[in-house]
């Protein structure tokens, strides 16, 4: 057989003219061509995605000390154990189920801007973030409560102090650096979300990875954008590259019709 789980479909047979079914022969190697063709497919995506939007766009490219191969197999669940604790993407993307479930009642809602990256930094923190800075939960509380009642949107430009609020929380050194900010933790959680449990539209990512672009910077914006590429999937993708470039669809008609006077 092709592969050893399928020996029971051919044993009954086997046995009655008294013939011994091997191992297979092939299992390992179509298993590694397989995965091997499925990353090389992830990486198009994660690299074209991050063309489409004007970002440095490489294979050999380093995001947050990591190769896209690395990132890649994170994503997939794949863990090497020789990234540690220190590696930023890799504890977000070990710990995202835990510090989403704790704040996913306010998915939909404004505050989760607030509560997911409060969230995030308990649970990879030791010290619990509200006794360590009480001064800071007090106002974490405070917008939580004034942002609950609004739906979750990408106009929070001009919200001075909920952004004002989300940059001191980078004074937490260890959970954050050049590309993943409070900002970034949150659009990660949410894209990943709907990706695994919804349908967004083409329009939905792009607006996101522009947003995070326009207001972090390239690299977290590149990191992000590679990601979701590799998230979403051929298919979607290539929704997005048509609406961004609809010209490299058209199909242009020459065609002179005559009119027989």
């Amino acid at each position: 057989p092709l592969r050893d789980q399928d020996e029971w479909n051919f044993s009954a047979d086997a046995e009655k003219i008294s013939i011994k079914i091997s191992k297979s022969q092939l299992e390992n190697q179509w298993v590694a061509w397989t995965k091997n063709q499925l990353k090389k497919e992830a990486m198009r995506n994660g690299l074209l995605l991050q063309d489409l939007l004007n970002l440095e766009s490489n294979e050999e490219q380093t995001l947050d000390n990591l190769s896209c191969s690395q990132i890649i197999d994170l994503l997939n669940g794949e863990i090497d154990a020789s990234l540690g604790p220190t590696e930023l993407t890799a504890l977000i993307i070990r710990s995202y189920k835990e510090f989403f479930s704790i704040s996913q009642e306010d998915f939909d809602k404004n505050s989760f801007w607030i509560s997911n990256v409060i969230s995030y930094i308990n649970t990879n923190s030791t010290v619990d973030f509200f006794e360590k800075n009480p001064e800071s939960a007090a106002i974490a509380l405070d917008l939580h409560e004034r942002y609950f009642q609004q739906g979750f949107s990408l106009n929070i430009k001009e919200e001075v102090s909920l952004i004002s609020y989300l940059e001191t929380l980078k004074m937490e050194k260890t959970l954050f650096n050049e590309f993943w900010s409070p900002l970034t933790i949150v659009l990660f959680t949410r894209l990943k979300r709907r990706i695994e449990f919804a349908k967004p539209k083409p329009e939905e990512i792009i607006d996101n990875l522009l947003f995070i672009k326009n207001m972090t910077g390239e690299k977290s914006a590149q990191l992000l954008t590679f990601m979701v590429g590799v998230l979403l999937g051929s298919n979607k993708v290539h929704s997005i590259e048509r609406i961004i470039q609809p010209q490299k669809f058209s199909v242009a008609l020459n065609i002179d019709i005559k009119v027989d006077q």
